[in-house]
């Protein structure tokens, strides 16, 4: 039998389902240019409002309100199609990014990032399940290789564009300058999204209480991790209280159909996000503080993470016929472990260089990673119910990004709070990134996966008589 090949370019492009493609990486496009707009005008945000010690809260909230939004997203792609929360999406992302600039203080500024939260988690489940739900298993790695792709561009713009108005206009004019993009992109995704497949059972959906827990407990543990003293320590029992089990609940669904590779995927992917977001998230806050870089420098560390993590998943989809899926997520995650490390010697001094560079490598590494896991746990669903688990694996996905954020912005509260500094917070910060990336490694050479993470070319080999 030969060995299978991804399908071109111009086939995945081409008829109703290329429409709907274009109409994805549109919608992508918006998340990509809100995320790394806040990722970079934070700093100037944070020194005009105050409050350092909820640096990490601007990033984390949005997580945690994505996490509940994923799952109600899924499930209304499944019972209504994706035009309806498509309105949903759109509402939120605007009114938060018109509320976020706006903002008068801090706690304005965590509601409107609440609000982009919510919108850029629906917007993720329409995608991420129509890729699952609607498109055949050959195309999946090349649509989702595109939709990495969709953040090269603002990867490349938007960080500087966004450091470049925060020095000039302000701050706030780097929220409000891209809602007309915003508007744009919805005309071009609403007729796309339109085309897409019939509807499905949502078999093997997560019971929606679970994914409001996570969102409650992970406020509450930020509460308690914020300022560890013994009257916050009830606050971080309850959220670990009301957190943990949901988490658990959540990564347990859908479990009847290959366990071990889909408990895999989930337990990969959450190391992923959250040793990428403990780091990326404050690299602005370290150069420009610690360092005294500008913003727009700042900006490029980002951008070139942001082309890197796209580069790496371009590879990907050209590789991961012929190559195992533990070789692709172990050395993902071996990048993006070895980047975290050298990014961290900025902090002892060396070259800022050393951190574009080396970002630029964590980039590559869980952009080669990031789409296999969910190759992963796509291959291990049933079809009835590919959407549901695909919205699973990307509600793990933002609670790692949401842990990361979180542990990394209550490293630099408690070390502020104890007379360590700015500097030592973020030593905390790159110590937690730095275990999250060897966990990938680790989870991914686990002998009793080696079955599961075989390429698609052996698989389609047949058996031995």
């Amino acid at each position: 039998m030969a060995t299978p090949t991804a399908p071109a370019w111009r086939e995945v492009l081409r008829g109703p389902r290329g429409r709907l493609v274009i109409g994805l990486l549109g919608l992508e496009t918006v998340a990509a240019v809100e995320a790394l707009v806040a990722t970079t005008a934070m700093p100037a945000a944070v020194r005009q409002l105050g409050h350092l010690g909820l640096y990490g809260w601007v990033f984390s909230v949005p997580s945690l309100a994505t996490v509940a939004a994923i799952p109600i997203a899924v499930r209304e792609l499944d019972r209504v199609g994706p035009r309806r929360p498509l309105l949903l999406v759109i509402a939120l992302l605007g009114g938060g990014t018109v509320l976020a600039g706006a903002a008068p203080d801090i706690w304005t500024l965590i509601l409107a990032r609440l609000l982009q939260g919510f919108g850029a988690g629906a917007g993720y489940g329409i995608s991420v399940g129509t890729v699952a739900r609607d498109l055949p298993a050959a195309h999946r790695a090349r649509v989702l290789a595109l939709l990495a792709g969709a953040w090269v561009v603002p990867g490349m713009v938007a960080p500087a564009l966004g450091a470049i108005l925060a020095q000039t206009a302000g701050w706030r004019w780097a929220f409000w300058a891209f809602l007309p993009l915003m508007a744009l992109s919805t005309a071009l995704v609403w007729p796309a999204l339109g085309r897409a497949g019939g509807r499905t059972t949502g078999e093997g959906a997560a019971p929606l209480r679970w994914s409001l827990q996570v969102l409650a407990g992970g406020v509450a543990c930020l509460g308690g991790l914020t300022s560890l003293t013994p009257a916050t320590l009830p606050l971080l029992a309850l959220g670990l209280a009301l957190g943990w089990p949901a988490v658990r609940h959540l990564s347990a669904a859908g479990h009847s159909v290959a366990p071990a590779a889909l408990r895999a995927a989930l337990g990969m992917v959450t190391c992923l996000t959250l040793g990428f977001f403990a780091i990326n998230n404050f690299l602005p806050l370290l150069l420009t503080r610690l360092r005294g870089e500008s913003l727009i420098l700042a900006g490029l560390v980002i951008t070139t993470s942001t082309v890197g993590w796209s580069a790496g998943s371009w590879w990907q989809s050209r590789v991961v016929i012929r190559t195992s899926r533990r070789g692709l997520i172990a050395g993902g995650g071996g990048a993006l472990a070895v980047g975290t490390a050298l990014t961290a010697t900025t902090l002892l001094g060396a070259p800022v260089v050393v951190a574009d560079l080396a970002w630029a490598l964590a980039g590559f590494g869980i952009g080669a990673a990031y789409p296999t896991v969910y190759l992963v746990a796509m291959e291990a669903a049933r079809a009835s119910s590919a959407a549901a688990t695909t919205g699973l694996v990307l509600v793990m996905d933002t609670i790692g990004a949401a842990a990361g954020a979180g542990l990394g912005g209550s490293a630099i509260a408690v070390a502020r709070q104890t007379g360590h500094g700015l500097r030592a917070g973020l030593l905390g910060a790159f110590g937690v990134g730095l275990v999250a990336a060897l966990a990938v490694v680790g989870i991914a050479l686990a002998p009793r996966l080696r079955a599961h993470l075989v390429p698609l070319a052996e698989r389609a080999r047949p058996e031995p008589r």
